[in-house]
């Protein structure tokens, strides 16, 4: 698709869009109510340019690829995409593809190009610097110059072939910064911002059309007039369109094409223009030095910008105000497109701007112009001693501007203005400095304020640049300094917090331990990137996260202590009648409130489980297969388990049996009064090595049935 069916393309998109379309059934996306482009979204669901995710999602954070960013365009201009080639322009974009035809569209409309090697970039994120080349390009802008206003600190990341296209696209209000001062040209341009572009795209160019209609109204049929065509200059080059002569011969008329400054001998005489053009201010009437003034003329020529004060009305008074450098001019290749007229080299004032065609007609002016000096950004204010306030700026000062102490005036909150003399203020290259009269106190406030009285005694650069008047600057004395206290702390707290085991075993930290960290380690974030934030405030938050973090290493669960409750030795008897010598471990539930006996012990009597100074309870656990004992804390929670088993040198010298809430310990005719044995409990803890506690046997002879 050529140029000229693009703009066909376009401009049948600006008729369809004030069509009533037949909206899409409303999408109630759960995913958007805090996003800036919530608005500029539905828009474009409604009219069928984007879709969301699936699952009522839109997903706004998420990326644009290139060809899904193709199908954008191709949907928001309504091109072609019924009419794509046979054959695939890239490789990685085959008739296969879902966004084939519109990629294709896109293409054929002179939108989007390749990345070389017949390769398109499938799957590529789009940056934000090729989105504002492809939506300018898809504007129609000649974005030629735009590049030199750019303002932003990044500006020599972006690419050249991206920097005018950048440039236009701030101006036009398409696209901001991310935050400051920067563009982050390639950075990944996210869904929703190309949603918020896409939309103010539609209006701009609604704009445009609107804006060239009423520019250009229909004009007054005529009867073409026989011209002789002038002869043909050196340079540049001229063009010619046939028209019918009155005898219904065929003649040419001639139409010269301008490359920079137009020839005013070029136009033959008998065609003379007596209609002077008319010149427009697209730009705001309020201009920073340096930056450029955008106009538009509906005829070719040239536009200058002139003191407000000066009244010229020919090419020679026009010429003669810029040989002085007082005027700047710019040549006019498009009628009714922007053109930019610098401001470099231009003093401060009032102006405005006059078209001149190649009949050589002067317009009307337009409406005043104010081309203001740029100000120094707002200066960073700190104390650097205790009696000392500086004033930093972006530039070198001008050492030959001095404030006075009208100019500036320091206030202790809460109390009285500070007393300053001239001599308290001085002007370095590098910063002002205010010499205060008594020295502040850790966690002082003071207010500065700064209102220049006289022209000759304000802050400026050496460029000249202005510094702003500010009221209220706070300022607390060791306030920095508290803040980088702060911010020690606390990345000593999320270097310990992220680098802490969590669990409920040995040498690992509870969860409620790590979330009560957390809070405060949040809540000291949420006060470092606060702009009100007090010195008080920062003090007290160092102290309670101190207290968290010694809080959070204490709760470190440490490794389960065994230790026997009784020195004394564990009786036992010897094989007697029946069970009389058998001996029952219970733990507190199986002994039902009764006090220990010879066939029933406790063995909250015989071993003792703490962790961290606390003791743990044990529990029996009669499942099948288990006979151990379980240490459970405060909440339920096992941590452990004891198993018990006798130690004897006489094989078989003690049987073993189970019960619901314990074990019994049976003495066989082996035993006896000389066995050494031993209880031995073993005390198994996840992560750790198992520890035995042995607990030695004293054997008693039992009472002998009588013979």
């Amino acid at each position: 698709m050529n140029k000229r069916t693009l703009i066909k393309a376009m401009t049948a998109a600006a008729l369809l869009g004030t069509i009533a379309l037949p909206a899409q059934a409303a999408t109630n996306f759960n995913d958007i109510d805090g996003s800036f482009a919530k608005d500029a979204i539905n828009k474009l669901v409604e009219s069928g340019i984007i879709n969301g995710t699936g699952n009522g999602k839109f997903s706004p954070q998420g990326q644009i690829t290139r060809q899904d960013f193709a199908i954008i365009l191709a949907k928001a201009l309504k091109l072609d995409v019924d009419h794509a080639p046979a054959t695939a322009s890239f490789s990685d974009i085959p008739t296969t593809h879902y966004a084939f035809k519109y990629v294709e569209a896109a293409v054929q409309a002179g939108l989007i190009k390749g990345e070389g090697n017949g390769q398109f970039g499938l799957g590529q994120n789009l940056s934000r610097q090729d989105m504002a080349v492809l939506f300018t390009r898809a504007l129609g802008t000649d974005v030629t110059g735009y590049g030199a206003n750019l303002k932003f600190s990044d500006s020599s990341s972006i690419a050249d072939y991206a920097k005018d296209a950048v440039g236009a696209a701030v101006q036009l209000g398409l696209l901001n910064g991310v935050g400051n001062n920067t563009f982050n040209p390639t950075g990944s341009a996210d869904r929703a911002s190309v949603a918020a572009v896409a939309s103010k795209f539609l209006d701009t160019y609604k704009a445009k059309q609107e804006q060239n209609t009423s520019s250009n109204p229909p004009a007054a049929e005529q009867q073409p007039q026989t011209t002789t065509p002038a002869p043909a200059p050196s340079a540049p080059a001229s063009t010619a369109t046939s028209s019918s002569s009155s005898n219904g011969s065929s003649s040419e008329s001639y139409t010269p094409v301008y490359n920079d400054t137009p020839s005013y001998n070029d136009i033959p005489s008998s065609e003379a223009d007596r209609v002077a053009p008319t010149v427009r201010l697209l730009s705001v009437p309020t201009i920073t030095l340096g930056q450029f003034v955008t106009v538009s003329s509906n005829e070719l020529g040239t536009v200058y910008l002139v003191p407000f004060a000066q009244e010229p009305s020919s090419k020679s008074a026009l010429d003669e105000l810029v040989s002085s450098n007082q005027a700047k001019k710019a040549a006019v290749a498009t009628v009714n497109a922007e053109t930019l007229l610098s401001t470099e080299g231009l003093p401060a004032g009032n102006y405005k701007v006059y078209a001149l065609d190649a009949s050589g007609n002067v317009s009307a002016s337009t409406s005043k112009i104010e081309l203001k000096l740029a100000e120094l950004n707002s200066p960073t204010v700190s104390f650097a001693e205790g009696d000392l306030i500086t004033l930093a700026y972006d530039e070198p000062l001008d050492l030959n501007f001095v404030p006075t102490a009208e100019d500036l005036t320091v206030t202790v909150k809460d109390g009285d203005v500070l007393p300053l003399t001239h001599e308290d203020i001085t002007v370095d290259p590098e910063r002002v400095e205010i010499k205060l009269p008594q020295l502040m106190q850790p966690g002082q406030t003071v207010i500065v304020t700064y209102s220049p009285k006289q022209a000759d005694n304000q802050i400026r650069g050496i460029s000249g640049r202005l510094a702003p008047s500010f009221t209220g600057k706070q300022l607390t004395y060791g306030f920095t300094e508290k803040q980088s206290e702060l911010q020690e702390k606390l990345t000593s707290a999320k270097s310990t917090l992220d680098s802490a085991p969590i669990g409920t075993t040995t040498g690992k930290y509870p969860q409620d331990a790590a979330d009560t960290l957390n809070t405060a380690i949040e809540h000291a974030q949420n006060l470092l990137s606060g702009t009100e934030t007090t010195y008080a405030e920062l003090d007290s938050t160092i102290q309670e996260l101190d207290a968290a973090l010694i809080t959070f290493q204490a709760a470190e669960i440490k490794p389960l202590q065994p230790s026997l409750v009784t020195n004394d030795a564990f009786e036992m008897k010897t094989k007697g009648i029946d069970t009389e010598s058998d001996v029952q471990i219970l733990d507190s539930e199986g002994m039902d409130g009764t006090s220990d006996s010879y066939n029933t012990r406790n063995i909250d009597n015989l071993l003792q489980i703490s962790r961290g100074g606390v003791n743990e309870s044990l529990r029996y656990n009669d499942a099948e297969g288990a006979h151990y004992f379980e240490i459970v804390d405060e909440n339920d929670a096992v941590l452990g388990t004891v198993s018990i088993s006798v130690e004897v040198e006489t094989p078989f010298a003690f049987l073993q049996a189970t019960g619901p809430h314990g074990m019994v310990v049976i003495p066989t005719s082996r035993v006896t009064v000389n066995t050494q044995a031993a209880l031995v409990f073993t005390i198994k803890e996840e992560g750790r090595e198992d520890v035995k506690v042995n607990l030695p046997m004293i054997i008693q002879p039992a009472v002998q049935p009588q013979p």
